[in-house]
């Protein structure tokens, strides 16, 4: 038994932190839509999942996969809200079905689902999922991601500065208040582990 599965009552049952899947994510995605009659595509094409893959402010896993469409009654009725805004967003956030990522590129392949689609439909994910990249048009290879990148590196070099910063002022209060209490030798230590 892994020391993750200590945490989670059921290590058969995909992992949830601070509202975003973050383990056993094809077999939560794969089972959210499970014995649901899909959805008709004006097309003519059946739709189970129509996911988005987006930014998010989580620090831990920056990047996010939520589906656009919603069955209601095992499918009976659907709610459509791809092209919407955030309201896919906050329907999958409240149905506990949101999938969290560390890799942009991870993300947007699970988008396509390259992943967790099995069969015929899988290898369509993949060709429009080449498709795309050839034609350069995946979020990954946009000006705008390059951008974001370079953003939330920034954002971790100033949180990593500020979380220095503050170990540096608790030192040096610690110095001048207790200085009858700390040991020469310790303060010699920390600066030497600099």
């Amino acid at each position: 038994m892994k020391a993750k599965d200590y945490f989670n009552p059921d290590p058969k049952k995909p992992r949830t932190k601070d509202g975003l899947i973050v383990s056993r994510k094809v077999k939560a995605i794969r089972d959210m839509r499970k014995g649901v009659t899909p959805l008709k595509n004006p097309d003519g094409s059946p739709s189970t999942h129509v996911l988005e893959s987006g930014e998010s402010g989580n620090k831990r896993r920056p990047y996010e996969v939520n589906p656009q469409v919603f069955p209601n009654n095992k499918g009976e009725t659907w709610t459509d809200l791809r092209g919407k805004g955030n309201e896919a967003y906050y329907e999958a956030k409240k149905r506990g079905e949101v999938v969290g990522f560390k890799s942009a590129k991870r993300a947007e392949k699970f988008g396509y689902g390259k992943k967790w689609k099995e069969g015929q439909d899988k290898k369509d994910a993949n060709e429009a999922y080449r498709k795309d990249k050839k034609a350069g048009k995946l979020y990954t290879q946009s000006e705008q991601f390059k951008a974001d990148k370079q953003r939330i590196k920034t954002e971790k070099r100033q949180d990593v500065k500020n979380a220095v910063r503050s170990a540096k002022g608790v030192v040096q209060s610690l110095k001048k208040t207790n200085s009858d209490y700390i040991d020469k030798k310790t303060l010699r230590n920390y600066k030497g582990n600099k």
